[in-house]
């Protein structure tokens, strides 16, 4: 027999003698009687709790209420998850006995009220408790008859409600049973949410899936091709798509960007980060980083990895890019053009991925890098390492993949849900591509880019170019993270568990580029690596931050051509040596 458990804090006010809860409320806020409580709940059996429609299960942990006694342990409780009403929503049921400072019996009673109402209503829906106490130990089919002691409202602060998150445990049964439970809650947790919520939604859609239909595996890549765009200058560069093969013959494939005049520079190759595509570089900005490049004479190649949203989605690994995708990028360019060396600008996951080939001896015909971002020492803001520590476990239990198109159209129950959660916490601007983007990659309202440095244009753009990312990559990031630098994890021979551990084995020369208002990865990230490098080669690398640049805004900026773009070029005219 499998149990699950998780721990729930609420906290109000009440106002003694009051019947309206929304008065006792006020009031109570007003004579200052707070109210509080700290529950574990437990499904003492999960499939008894699954298939029982009330969904009962059991409250332990005390009430504070300093009007009545200071904390005061429940003694017996019971707690329904989804209770069907008679309005067509749902109601979550409390019933918690326990005893004041004098002794005598209490019951706080209440419930959350769970319908669909115009509006963004499930957040304030799933945490807040309309809430009385009442005289004795009283029993649901008591209660028209008991003496009311007080009535308010508690709810769940959001930071309580991402602590909740981390608390969901399981008990009982094998390992793979317990597995299962945790799964199961969710499925019946969000099925029932997409039962209320996305009802109205289903109406127009001509095929959506039941509420217990699994997460997606295959999530759509992307929407069609973007919109049409006005004419602009640079639109003369003429591209073709050269196929590759990856080590494991996965189908990826190189975009080789030309214009007007032959290139008087030997190639260099452009590297997305995760769940973009080759198309990064080309945003609808007045001159793109690829038009400067071709305009300071560079032969330009794009590499479409398989982190790319242009090809089918799949649980990639930066092991897998560093091994099977990278080393066949250089070699199917320099197979192209005849050279004898490449340069590379290196952006995100595309930049630790290829700096695991690098320091592991998998690109030696690689010269000069320019890296920005993110190298071998990953280093996120506090709230991001909550997230992806304690959140990412639970959100991988609901899916594959996080997927930011999700925020224009949700399939299914999870995505739902999710799209609700990112709806509700990021109101920075009208984009749901852009918020998903933000509640994806890090912390920050935006996380990727500050919103002064993208026209008008390029914020429209970008919701064709952020799609499925893997949770498999959010799981070796974490791992990262928490090691302090790049770990390997699937004990390919070819790379070294720790990337640190030893000499580069590259003598490519690199330029580290970080935002100063980067959110996703700080700039100490950059720093650290520069450090690493500078200890085995001093005076041989360079670091540079870029003011007031973030995360995506280097390449995707405005006035990036001015301010980012020469620097860049500058490092890569510099060359090693």
């Amino acid at each position: 027999m499998t149990s699950v458990s998780f721990t729930e804090k609420m906290k109000g006010h009440v106002a003694f003698g009051e019947q309206d809860f929304a008065q006792g409320e006020r009031l109570g806020r007003e004579q200052g009687t707070p109210l509080m409580f700290h529950l574990t709940i437990e499904t003492d059996d999960f499939d008894r709790f699954r298939s029982d429609p009330r969904h009962p299960a059991i409250p332990r942990g005390w009430i504070e209420c300093e009007a009545v006694g200071g904390r005061l342990a429940v003694e017996r409780g019971l707690f329904n998850l989804f209770v069907d009403h008679s309005d067509g929503g749902k109601r979550m049921l409390y019933r918690l006995h326990f005893r004041d400072g004098a002794g005598h019996p209490l019951t706080l009673t209440g419930f959350k009220v769970v319908r669909d109402h115009r509006g963004l209503d499930l957040w304030p829906d799933t945490t807040t408790l309309y809430s009385r106490l009442l005289s004795g130990h009283v029993e649901a089919s008591e209660e028209s008859e008991a003496g009311l002691v007080a009535s308010g409202v508690v709810r769940i602060l959001p930071l309580d409600f991402a602590r909740q998150l981390t608390t969901f445990r399981a008990r009982g049964g094998s390992l793979g049973d317990r597995a299962r439970a945790l799964a199961g809650f969710a499925a019946v947790f969000f099925g029932d949410l997409f039962k209320v919520y996305g009802a109205r939604a289903s109406e127009a859609d001509t095929a959506t899936p039941g509420a217990d239909d699994p997460p997606p595996t295959e999530p759509r890549s992307r929407p069609a091709p973007g919109r049409p765009r006005p004419a602009r200058p640079g639109d003369h560069l003429e591209h073709r798509v050269v196929p590759f093969e990856a080590g494991d013959g996965m189908a990826l494939d190189l975009v080789h960007v030309v214009g007007g005049e032959p290139p008087r520079k030997g190639p260099v190759l452009l590297v997305h980060g995760a769940g973009v595509r080759a198309n990064l570089f080309r945003s609808p900005v007045s001159t793109t980083f690829v038009e400067h490049l071709v305009a300071e004479g560079y032969d330009v190649w794009l590499e479409n990895w398989r982190a790319s949203i242009d090809h089918e989605p799949n649980r990639w690994t930066l092991d897998q890019a560093a091994v099977l995708d990278h080393p066949r990028a250089v070699k199917k360019v320099l197979s192209e053009t005849g050279a004898e060396d490449v340069k590379a600008v290196i952006h995100c996951q595309g930049s630790t991925s290829f700096m695991m080939s690098a320091v592991a001896g998998l690109v030696p015909e690689v010269s000069t890098v320019v890296a920005n971002a993110v190298t071998l020492h990953p280093v996120v803001p506090a709230v991001s390492e909550f997230k992806i520590r304690r959140l990412l476990p639970l959100v991988g239990l609901l899916t594959d993949y996080l997927n930011p198109q999700w925020g224009l159209d949700a399939p299914t129950p999870v995505a739902k849900a999710l799209d609700g959660f990112v709806r509700l916490t990021h109101h920075e601007c009208e984009n749901p591509v852009c918020k998903w983007s933000s509640f994806t990659y890090g912390t920050g309202f935006p996380t990727l880019w500050a919103h002064e440095h993208l026209n008008e244009e390029t914020h429209e753009w970008l919701k064709d170019e952020f799609a499925s990312v893997p949770i498999t990559f959010f799981e070796q990031m974490s791992r990262c993270i928490e090691a302090g630098h790049l770990i390997s994890v699937e004990d390919r021979p070819e790379l070294p568990a720790s990337f640190v551990a030893e000499e580069p084995k590259t003598d490519a020369r690199f330029a580290f580029l970080a935002g100063e208002r980067n959110r996703c990865f700080l700039p100490v990230s950059q720093k650290r690596t520069f450090d690493f490098f500078a200890s085995w080669r001093p005076g041989y690398d360079a670091f540079h931050v870029l003011p007031n640049y973030g995360h995506l805004d280097p390449f995707m900026g405005k006035h990036a051509a001015d301010d980012v773009y020469p620097l860049i070029t500058a490092e890569l005219d510099r060359g090693r040596g």
